[in-house]
C-alpha cells in the first residue's frame, strides 16, 4: 500500500544490523538509519534571526482586534511571542515565520484577516466593538486605516519570507559541513530520499 517503515537504532550501526533492526526496515521497503543517541543537535545561528524576529514582533502591530476576544487575544498573541523569546533565538525565529506564513489567520478577532476572508462587513461592526483608536472613524476612514494595516502586513510577511529562505540556505549549508550524525539530520535525508522517488520535489 505504499507504506514504509524506517528504522532508527540509537548505538552502534554493526549492533543494529545484529539486533535485526536493519531487517525490519528492508523487509517494508524502509531504510536503515543508526545515530548516536548522546549527541547534541546543535541550534545554529543563522545572520538573519535577529531581523526575522524583530520583524514577526513588529508584525503584531499590524493587527487590529475586535469584539468581545479581540484585546485578550491580540495580548495572548504578544505573550507567546515573550515566550518563544524566553526560551531561545531559534524559537523566536521559528514563531515569526510561522506569523508570516500567508496562512496563518485570526480572522476571528483580527480586522484585517476578516476582511480579507470577508468575514464581516466593516461598515456594520458597531463602534463598541473596535479598538478605541477606531471608534470615532467615519466608516471611510476605518476602511482605509484596515487598508494600511493590510498592506503593512503584506510588506512585513514578503519580508520574512525572503529572509527565511536566506536562512534556510545558510542552515542547510551549515549542517553539510557538519559530521554530525543526529535524530533530525537522519529523519530529514530518509524522508527526502523517499519522498523523492515518489515524485516530490524539494526546492
Amino acid at each position: 500500500k505504499g507504506i514504509s517503515i524506517n528504522t532508527i537504532f540509537c548505538a552502534n550501526a554493526s549492533e543494529g544490523i545484529a539486533t535485526k533492526w536493519k531487517d525490519g526496515a528492508d523487509l517494508a521497503d524502509g531504510a536503515y538509519m543508526s545515530i548516536d543517541q548522546n549527541q547534541v543537535i546543535v541550534d545554529i545561528k543563522a545572520p538573519q534571526d535577529s531581523l526575522i524576529a524583530a520583524l514577526g514582533a513588529k508584525l503584531n502591530e499590524t493587527y487590529i482586534g475586535y469584539g468581545s476576544a479581540g484585546v485578550k487575544r491580540k495580548s495572548m498573541q504578544a505573550e507567546q511571542d515573550m515566550n518563544a523569546m524566553s526560551k531561545s533565538r531559534s524559537v523566536m525565529v521559528q514563531r515569526s515565520v510561522a506569523k508570516g506564513s500567508k496562512s496563518y489567520s485570526n480572522a476571528e478577532w483580527d480586522l484585517v484577516d476578516a476582511k480579507k476572508e470577508n468575514k464581516l462587513d466593516l461598515s456594520k461592526v458597531n463602534a463598541e466593538e473596535l479598538p478605541a483608536e477606531m471608534q470615532s472613524m467615519a466608516p471611510a476612514e476605518r476602511e482605509s486605516f484596515v487598508s494600511a494595516k493590510a498592506k503593512e502586513r503584506d510588506k512585513l510577511q514578503t519580508q520574512i519570507s525572503k529572509l527565511n529562505e536566506e536562512r534556510r540556505n545558510y542552515v542547510a549549508a551549515q549542517q553539510k559541513t557538519s559530521g554530525n550524525n543526529t535524530l533530525d539530520k537522519a529523519i530529514i535525508s530518509t524522508v527526502r530520499k523517499q519522498a523523492s522517488a515518489k515524485g516530490y520535489i524539494f526546492k
